[in-house]
């Protein structure tokens, strides 16, 4: 069993930092329409990784209503923000009176508030995760009450915990392969539950996060990352999308989740040998305002870089991450209850 200390894991915000720095990677490289190694084996576990490491924090706390509140402070809350802000107001004020267009708004108004709550896309596309994970962290509540309620023994709860969190991905997979498409990312959230629930697991049912560095830890982690890495390499069935809950086939289905956990535990023993890196762990830290900014951070950035003749991939990558990690102490500061900082509805 693990610790339950309240003691921060630091090494942990590395490997969020690891996350959101190839969120902002996949995105840049999509808006430049550029490529770059392993670009395909990234996409088997870069959105796995968001869930599982989410996972790993997983409580009940005081009950269904107080939890509630607590991830609609978190999640929601951003969400409506972000989306109300960033792609909704400002991309309509840019547009109207300074002729600004950014690259994904195509002329709505403010009548867009309408689709607060769809998967219209506007300006601000990554923001959808936020909804997402609220889905899954609320599925994945049910499923631990359902599964104490049902035995008080504990064993049986967890392995009832797993089954249910399973089964909830089967159907989430069912409706990729059945070409069923479910409102408000929900299909997504079933796929995605059971990596949330593998996060959960690894946190409170093994010592994995807990195990101290050494030469000998270091050793095995990295023969263990260098196989998983030619493994995802060599057999990779291609693009994996839990956004659109699409994984490529068959093929993609079967390694969806075994590449998933491969790939985040690679990220988690690499983090784990290399600790806290300032400027890596500090972006994963505050991971949720880089998410909800670096779209705009992106639009910035090409519009400076176009004015000069670096205008290439790596550096819109860097300049992207620069102005997000600059943005952070502001969002801290003056948006901490828009940012998930603070709590704005009281628990």
């Amino acid at each position: 069993m693990a610790q339950t200390g309240k003691k921060r894991i630091d090494w942990i915000d590395t490997a969020k930092g690891i996350c959101i720095l190839l969120v902002v990677l996949q995105h840049v490289s999509n808006r430049m329409d550029a490529d770059y190694p392993f670009k395909q084996d990234f996409l088997t576990f870069r959105m796995p990784l968001y869930f599982i490491l989410s996972g790993l924090f997983f409580k009940t706390y005081e009950g269904f209503w107080g939890f509630t509140k607590r991830k609609t402070n978190k999640l929601l809350i951003p969400y409506i923000f972000f989306f109300s802000f960033g792609g909704v107001i400002i991309p309509v004020l840019l547009y109207h009176a300074f002729g600004i267009s950014l690259s994904s708004y195509d002329g709505y108004g403010f009548e867009a508030f309408k689709y607060i709550f769809s998967e219209h896309w506007i300006c601000n596309p990554s923001i959808w995760f936020l909804v997402c994970l609220f889905e899954v962290n609320i599925l994945f509540y049910l499923i631990i009450k359902t599964s104490h309620a049902i035995s008080a023994h504990e064993k049986t709860a967890d392995i009832l915990v797993v089954g249910l969190s399973l089964l909830m991905g089967i159907v989430g997979v069912l409706s990729y392969l059945l070409r069923i498409r479910l409102p408000y990312f929900i299909d997504s959230a079933f796929s995605a539950l059971p990596f949330f629930a593998f996060g959960w697991l690894l946190r409170n049912k093994t010592n994995f996060l807990y195990i101290e560095r050494s030469w000998s830890v270091a050793f095995k982690s990295i023969i263990f990352i260098c196989l998983s890495v030619a493994l995802i390499h060599f057999f990779n069935h291609g693009k994996l999308s839990i956004l659109s809950n699409s994984y490529g086939g068959v093929s993609g289905v079967l390694q969806l989740y075994p590449y998933g956990i491969i790939g985040t535990l690679c990220v988690l023993s690499f983090s784990r040998i290399t600790g806290k890196i300032p400027f890596i762990s500090f972006v994963g830290r505050y991971s949720i305002i880089v998410l909800c900014t670096h779209y705009f951070a992106m639009e910035l950035s090409n519009y400076l870089l176009s004015q000069t003749a670096i205008y290439n991939m790596p550096v819109m990558f860097l300049l992207t991450t620069l102005i997000c990690a600059l943005a952070i102490p502001v969002f801290k500061k003056y948006l901490g209850y828009f940012t998930a900082q603070k709590d704005l509805i009281k628990i």
